[in-house]
């Protein structure tokens, strides 16, 4: 099930403890890890459960993607 779309775009994202605010930019590593930078300069790892949905809302909310 999709949780995030450009028609109901939210700044939460399930099981994610941050909002789009606190996160500056984003890494993603292989196999479903992502790297997430926050605004007060903490690196945290998420796994999300569906990663193009979590690739969605980052795009939906503007975050960095740093290569």
């Amino acid at each position: 099930m999709k949780t995030t779309t450009a028609s109901t775009v939210s700044t939460y994202y399930p099981g994610l403890d941050y909002t789009a605010q606190h996160i500056s930019a984003f890494f993603q590593s292989g196999e479903g890890l992502f790297l997430l930078a926050l605004k007060n300069r903490v690196v945290v790892r998420f796994y999300p459960e569906d990663m193009f949905d979590f690739l969605s809302w980052l795009e939906v909310n503007k975050i960095r993607k740093v290569s």
